[in-house]
């Protein structure tokens, strides 16, 4: 069975370089962490048979901190959203 959601997160990073006050996150104090669009393209691949979600959305830490934001955007968008966004970014 696959269950249909709205959207699904995606963290390319852990780490922020701001100090929100309305930040719910750890981020400004974690190490920096980086994921590669390889893999997000394994997990993409690996929950395919048993989710679909309309939007994936772009978040972190400050997602806008990883060299790899078009890459993750073209995954996302190749993967069947029907949109990708980034929420937060101030980097």
């Amino acid at each position: 069975m696959i269950r249909n959601y709205q959207h699904l997160d995606f963290a390319p990073v852990t780490h922020c370089n701001t100090r929100c006050l309305s930040c719910s996150h750890v981020s400004p104090f974690t190490k920096p962490w980086f994921a590669s669009p390889e893999s997000m393209a394994i997990d993409l691949d690996a929950i395919k048979p048993f989710l679909h979600y309309d939007y994936l959305a772009i978040v972190g830490g400050e997602p806008l901190l990883s060299p790899n934001i078009p890459e993750f955007i073209q995954l996302a968008m190749a993967s069947g959203a029907r949109g990708a966004h980034q929420r937060g970014g101030r980097a």
